[in-house]
């Protein structure tokens, strides 16, 4: 069973779903600020929908490079709406 996930979470697949990106391009593309995309990928990680490398501080998580797992590829599609 796919987990719902939030909003915000969703937007952030919507993005890393197509490609690993870093956190300063999600934020870009989504409007989230730091402490939404800390949240949204705590979501996520909680949910193994993505892996990421680095800090997910808000003070940090531009820096943090984020992708989709391939065996979770399919998942995040679904979940993210």
């Amino acid at each position: 069973m796919i987990t719902d996930v939030s909003e915000d979470a969703k937007a952030v697949l919507r993005v890393v779903t197509k490609e690993a990106v870093d956190g300063y391009t999600v934020q870009q593309r989504t409007g989230m600020d730091r402490d939404r995309l800390s949240a949204a990928l705590r979501d996520l990680l909680r949910e193994s929908f993505v892996q990421v490398e680095g800090d997910l501080s808000p003070e940090n998580v531009g820096r943090t490079y984020i992708w989709v797992p391939p065996g979770r590829s399919g998942y995040a599609r679904i979940a993210s709406g």
